[in-house]
Parts: C-alpha cells; sequence; structure tokens
C-alpha cells in the first residue's frame, strides 16, 4: 500500500544526514564553476524532495490520527501545493531573468508560501505530538516540538524522521500480534 514517494519515510537517520550535507555543499561547488542553471537545478531539485518528504509525512501522520482529532488536511495539501507552486515559479523567473512589474504583489505571494511552508511545520508537529499522546492537544503540548522543528530545520529532520518511523513501526508490530 505504498506509494512510490514514500521511500522517503524509510530512510534512516545516516541517508538523511547524507542528503543535508549534500545539499549545503552542492551550492558552493556550482557557485565557484559559475554553472548557475546547474546551481539553481540543484537547489530546486532539493527543495522539491524537501517539500514531498513533509508532503507524506503530514499525509501518513494524518491517516494516524486518533478520531478526536481534527486537522484540515485539505487546507494542509493546498498550502503545500501552494509553496511548492510558488517556488517553481521563482525558478523560471529566475533562470529567464524576468523580473515582475509590480512588487508588492511578489511580496504578497511571498508572504503567503512562507505562511504555507510554516503550517506544514505547524500541521506536522501537533499531528506527531497528537498520535504519540493518543489524544487531542493543546498549544502547550505541542509547541517544543514546533520550535525545534522551526528553529533548526532542516537538521531537526533527523528526530522527526524518527518518531515518524517509530510511529510507523509501531502499527506493523500491532498488525503482526
Amino acid at each position: 500500500m505504498l506509494s512510490r514517494l514514500q521511500f522517503l519515510l524509510k530512510l534512516n537517520q545516516k541517508q538523511i544526514l547524507y542528503f543535508l550535507l549534500f545539499s549545503l555543499f552542492t551550492p558552493f561547488v556550482f557557485a565557484a564553476t559559475g554553472w548557475w542553471i546547474i546551481l539553481y537545478t540543484v537547489g530546486l531539485l532539493w527543495l522539491l524532495l524537501l517539500f514531498t518528504w513533509i508532503y507524506k509525512i503530514g499525509e501518513v501522520l494524518h491517516s494516524k490520527l486518533p478520531q478526536d482529532v481534527k486537522m484540515p488536511f485539505k487546507f494542509f495539501s493546498f498550502n503545500m501545493t501552494y509553496s511548492t507552486g510558488y517556488l517553481i515559479a521563482m525558478y523560471i523567473l529566475e533562470i529567464f531573468r524576468i523580473v515582475p512589474k509590480y512588487e508588492f504583489v511578489g511580496y504578497a505571494l511571498l508572504a503567503y508560501a512562507a505562511f504555507g511552508a510554516l503550517y506544514a511545520l505547524f500541521f506536522i508537529s501537533k499531528s506527531l505530538v497528537a498520535i504519540e499522546e493518543n489524544r487531542n492537544v493543546d498549544y502547550f503540548d505541542y509547541r517544543i516540538t514546533f520550535y525545534k522543528f522551526c528553529s533548526f530545520f532542516p537538521f531537526t529532520a533527523l528526530p522527526i524522521q524518527k518518531r515518524v518511523q517509530d510511529i510507523l513501526n509501531e502499527e506493523v508490530v500491532d498488525g503482526n500480534e
């Protein structure tokens, strides 16, 4: 029942660390060579993979939420799609060196894209704690997870991935008993 992209949820911490380190040092290599198109393309691919990972985690966590917890998955999905679309649009504008005429509109679109990305981190944090606590949680229950997730992102992907894998493995163990 795993979709093609759920392999991202099965990565171990070492693989995620390699992914993050690769993404940190790759821009320096291509910037030194002057191949800006490759730099932008690698950056876009890395961010698309990161957003896909966040979306898959949100999708899996939403399916495992307790019955009394209501989280709007459509709003999460819209925000992730919007943020990803904004990222692709900015990539195209930068590659073709297109300068938008109205800067204010661009700032408003950027602000909503940033909100969408933060909402995704909020959604994952709240869902993760709600599943672990097996109840509806309030802000004071998941705030530490949210702040950790936001503060040192993307390096906080390592403990988040571990917690998601523990939830997935717990289901497998419960299903086999």
